[in-house]
């Protein structure tokens, strides 16, 4: 069973500004190690507590934040904030991890 994931940004996806600010001179995509092995994935708290790292890992790894006031940049992060989480949890392979994250989904769309 695996109990580590690592959250990368591949710098061809083009992500311009995010992939920039990630990558560094020698265009080496930026990597996140995310360990799980304490946390119950068969549990809706634990897959909420993988979620948090994961999203912590992804804010790592793409930079920036939505903060940013040029459009082309944020629309950049969140294109790498959804890449670098869609890719971690598919990479877990929890259906409770899965659930919990397109819930949040939702609720981002609810509250925007």
């Amino acid at each position: 069973m695996k109990h580590t994931i690592i959250i990368t940004l591949a710098a061809a996806l083009g992500l311009s500004a995010a992939a920039a600010q990630a990558a560094d001179a020698f265009n080496t995509p930026r990597t996140q190690v995310v360990r799980y092995d304490d946390i119950d994935l068969m549990r809706s708290q634990g897959a909420a507590q993988l979620y948090a790292r994961l999203h912590h890992a992804a804010k790592a790894v793409c930079g920036g934040g939505p903060h940013v006031k040029n459009l082309r940049q944020r629309f950049a992060h969140e294109a790498c904030m959804q890449y670098a989480l869609t890719d971690a949890i598919a990479k877990v392979d929890s259906k409770v991890l899965s659930a919990y994250a397109a819930n949040q989904v939702l609720r981002s769309a609810h509250e925007s």
